[in-house]
C-alpha cells in the first residue's frame, strides 16, 4: 500500500519499522522490527539482529540466541537490573545467569581477556589457570 512505501531514486521500497504502537511493531509481518523503550517517547525501530540461525546469531558481539522463542534478539548488555532471581534465568535473550554468592543477577558469559580484568569483574567471572581464560563461576548445591 502506499501508505507503507516510499520513493527512492526510481524505484518504489517499503518503508521498515514504521508504526506507531508496540503492538503493531511487535506484529511485524516479516519480523524485522523491536518496540525500542530506551528512546523518548518509545518507537519502532529495525532490530538489529536479523540472523536466522544460532550460529551467525551469537558470532555477532551485540546479539544473543533466545532459547525460549528460537530466534535472535539484541543482547542485553546490564543483568544488574533484574533483582529477582527466576526473571533473571528467564531473561528473555538468555544473556544473564544468577550468582548464588553475590545473590545478583549478573552477565552469563565472562569475556574478560586478562586475569586482571576477569578478577575485578562484579558479573562472578573467575580466572582458570589451566586454560589461561576467564570463566564463570558456577553455583554448587
Amino acid at each position: 500500500t502506499a501508505n507503507h512505501c516510499f520513493w527512492d531514486v526510481d524505484k518504489c521500497q517499503k518503508k521498515v519499522c514504521d508504526y506507531t504502537d508496540k503492538t503493531s511493531c511487535e506484529a511485524d509481518p516479516d519480523k524485522l522490527c523491536m518496540w525500542n523503550t530506551t528512546m523518548s517517547p518509545a518507537t519502532c525501530v529495525v532490530n538489529k539482529c536479523q540472523y536466522f540461525s544460532q550460529g551467525t546469531c551469537v558470532a555477532d558481539p551485540e546479539c544473543d540466541w533466545d532459547l525460549r522463542n528460537l530466534k535472535c534478539v539484541e543482547k542485553h548488555p546490564d543483568c544488574t537490573v533484574i533483582t529477582d532471581k527466576l526473571k533473571c534465568l528467564n531473561y528473555v535473550s538468555g544473556a544473564c545467569d544468577w550468582n548464588c554468592a553475590t545473590q545478583a543477577c549478573v552477565r552469563k558469559e565472562c569475556n574478560e581477556k586478562t586475569m586482571a580484568d576477569c578478577q575485578a569483574s562484579t558479573d562472578g567471572c573467575v580466572w582458570d589457570a589451566t586454560s589461561s581464560a576467564c570463566q564463570k563461576q558456577r553455583c554448587v548445591g
